[in-house]
């Protein structure tokens, strides 16, 4: 990368890193424990990690970590590569469960997924009746071994690369299920943080498939018939390897 496209990189990286903060301590009453965004330039990565002790009635309970690798696209637009949100009881190393989302995901995992930690019988159960090919199958042989599968080990799809949980939802979620202390006006900071990161996934899936947009358009009268013929002749075509991939 050239000098003007690490100083981009490095600004955009800095004003994210400060709106995923502000997201956490101004929506729940936290300790941040540890935040640091660094810059990779030698290969146009830049990363973001922002650790909070959440309180529940005033006492810090859980910790939620928050982590990024960004890059920019083709449009010099910052992008997110790979992004991880981890909840845990204070004192415990293992998570609880995690959001993640693997932008270079291989074939057979979800980008985005949800991994569980918590035993559950009926789980294991599930798991043990599995069938004999892709990923199960992969668990059988390590079971042969001795290896004793755990439902952290599933990954639950949930949603894709475009319409996968933000942090604003891991935020309401401690609040609404979790009942972890909040911050007077949180709920703004989580309206409009979601409303952002929703408009900015409806803008890239635009992009993967302007044609069903410009339809929609003409569906609730935006384009007419012959603004809406033109459009689409000019439309690239969809980009099937972001619309198909789990």
């Amino acid at each position: 990368m050239n000098g003007q496209d690490t100083s981009s990189l490095a600004s955009q990286t800095e004003n994210f890193y400060s709106e995923i903060c502000a997201t956490v301590y101004l929506s729940v009453d936290c300790d941040i424990e540890d935040s640091v965004f660094d810059l990779l330039p030698k290969v146009g990565l830049s990363s973001i990690t922002v650790v909070a002790r959440v309180k529940v009635d005033g006492s810090p309970t859980i910790r939620l970590e928050a982590s990024y690798v960004l890059n920019q696209g083709s449009e010099r637009l910052l992008r997110v590569v790979d992004s991880e949100f981890h909840v845990k009881l204070l004192n415990e190393s293992a998570p609880l469960f995690h959001y993640d989302f693997v932008g270079e995901a291989r074939s057979e995992l979800p980008a985005a997924h949800l991994n569980i930690h918590v035993s559950d019988e009926p789980l294991r159960a599930l798991m043990a009746t599995a069938g004999n090919r892709n990923r199960a199958k992969r668990r059988r042989k390590r079971e042969v071994r001795g290896h004793n599968s755990q439902p952290a080990e599933l990954h639950f799809p949930i949603g894709g690369r475009r319409f996968r949980p933000c942090l604003e939802d891991v935020v309401q979620f401690l609040i609404f299920e979790l009942g972890v202390d909040r911050q007077l006006g949180w709920w703004d900071r989580v309206r409009e943080g979601r409303a952002t990161w929703k408009a900015s996934q409806t803008a890239a899936a635009v992009k993967d498939d302007p044609k069903s947009a410009l339809l929609e358009l003409l569906r609730i009268g935006v384009l007419d018939e012959e603004d809406y013929e033109k459009a689409v002749q000019r439309a690239p075509e969809k980009r099937a390897d972001s619309i198909e991939a789990y």
